[in-house]
């Protein structure tokens, strides 16, 4: 008969277990084959579970800007696609990022780019990885893009810009966009097909108030 060897463990000392019998789970609390430290095979699966989503949350929670650390404590926003516009100043930044930070848990990964530097990395002008760089806006879980209203687009611009919005729609991924302009705004810089999309995909969101940055 195969017998599995505990050591003394959170005050219980259990010399000899029965592989072939259920023992009660400290843990839960139910009789169930005992796997390590005397707890079920169900109790240390969610526990190692557990520790993978600690360390995955601490691991993304190192990308975001020092300045945004605090952001989660102002807002509480349901994880969603969204597009969040207003004046210079407002939060609209702040409050992608404190929607991050408030599901933290439920994110596998996300990617923070402002639109210019996005821009830049799809030119194949630019930049030698064109493929890679597309494969990752496209499939990364979560892409925070960044201030989409004050550059000059060009027609490649557009087209590439609208390459990953539309991909990403397709693929039902999570996109969170700020702008200085509403969506009917960007009409004068973006195709409606582009911003058509961009509806479709995102919850709109209007930051209001002053200027936080040069706020006494």
């Amino acid at each position: 008969m195969e017998r599995i060897k505990i050591k003394k463990i959170f005050g219980i000392n259990v010399k000899d277990i029965d592989a072939n019998k259920n023992y009660k789970c400290i843990q839960c609390g139910k009789m169930k084959s005992i796997v390590e430290n005397i707890i079920c095979s169900d109790c240390n699966f969610m526990n190692q579970k557990k520790e993978f989503l600690k360390q995955r949350s601490k691991r993304l929670l190192e990308k975001i800007p020092e300045v945004y650390k605090d952001s989660y404590k102002l807002y509480n926003d349901k994880l969603r696609s969204s597009f969040i516009y207003g004046e210079t100043g407002t939060g609209k930044t702040t409050r992608g990022f404190a929607m991050i930070q408030n599901n933290i848990k439920m994110i596998p990964d996300f990617t923070y780019i402002k639109v210019d530097s996005l821009l830049m990395r799809l030119n194949p002008m630019m930049t030698s990885n064109i493929v890679e760089n597309f494969e990752k806006f496209y499939n990364v879980y979560l892409l925070f893009l960044d201030d989409i209203s004050v550059q000059n687009f060009s027609e490649a611009s557009i087209r590439y810009l609208f390459n990953v919005i539309d991909t990403r729609l397709e693929l039902k991924k999570l996109t969170i966009i700020t702008s200085m302009l509403s969506l009917k705004e960007l009409t004068k810089n973006l195709p409606i097909e582009l911003l058509s999309r961009i509806q479709q995909m995102c919850k709109r969101i209007k930051m209001t108030g002053k200027n936080r940055r040069i706020e006494k």
